[in-house]
C-alpha cells in the first residue's frame, strides 16, 4: 500500500443566479483505477459542454423574446391603424415546460374582429399546428404532447389574421 497513489476529489456543480454552472473540485472520494481518474475528467469536459450550451440557450431565448415583442408590436399597430384597440390577453401556458399535457389560456373581450386561433411555430419558422375557430372571452385550450417533438415552440394568439400576442413555450423530453 505504500506505492499506491490516491487521489481524493468530488465533482460537483451549483447553479447560480445567473443560471450558469460553476464547478469545483472537493476533496472528499478516494480513486484507486486510473481509469476512475479518466472517467471523472470526462465529467468535467462534459460539464464544461453543458455550460456552453446553457449558455448558448439562454442567449438564444433573449433573442427570442426581443423578436416575439417586435411581432407583437408590428401586429398591433395594424389594428390601431383600423381604428380598433383589440381587448386581448394571451397567459403563458402551464405547466411550461411539460411532457404530456399544457393549458394554454387567453381571453379576447371583442371577437367582432373575426375568429380566435392559436399558431404554434417550431424554432425554425415552421408551422407546427393551427387551432382554429376558437371561441372568444376566457377559454383554455389544453395542447397533447403526443402531437409535437420534444423542442421549443413559439405560440401565437390569433384574431382576425392578426398576430395578437405570442409566448414561448418548452416541451421536454417524452418518456416510453
Amino acid at each position: 500500500m505504500r506505492n499506491q497513489v490516491f487521489f481524493y476529489f468530488f465533482l460537483f456543480a451549483v447553479l447560480n443566479a445567473k443560471g450558469q454552472y460553476d464547478s469545483s473540485l472537493s476533496v472528499n472520494k478516494r480513486i484507486v483505477h486510473p481509469e476512475s481518474y479518466s472517467a471523472s475528467l470526462g465529467m468535467l469536459q462534459e460539464m464544461q459542454l453543458l455550460r456552453e450550451q446553457n449558455q448558448y440557450l439562454i442567449k438564444k431565448i433573449s433573442a427570442l423574446e426581443v423578436e416575439v415583442a417586435r411581432i407583437q408590436q408590428n401586429q398591433n399597430l395594424n389594428f390601431l391603424m383600423l381604428g380598433v384597440e383589440p381587448k386581448v390577453e394571451l397567459y403563458q401556458n402551464a405547466p411550461n415546460p411539460f411532457q404530456s399535457s399544457s393549458v394554454i389560456t387567453y381571453r379576447v373581450e371583442d371577437i367582432s374582429n373575426g375568429s380566435v386561433s392559436i399558431w404554434i411555430y417550431d424554432m425554425r419558422g415552421n408551422e407546427v399546428r393551427r387551432y382554429e375557430n376558437l371561441p372568444g372571452g376566457l377559454f383554455s385550450h389544453r395542447i397533447n404532447a403526443k402531437e409535437f417533438k420534444a423542442g421549443t415552440y413559439i405560440y401565437h394568439l390569433v384574431l382576425a389574421g392578426q398576430i395578437m400576442k405570442s409566448k414561448i413555450m418548452l416541451i421536454s423530453k417524452q418518456e416510453k
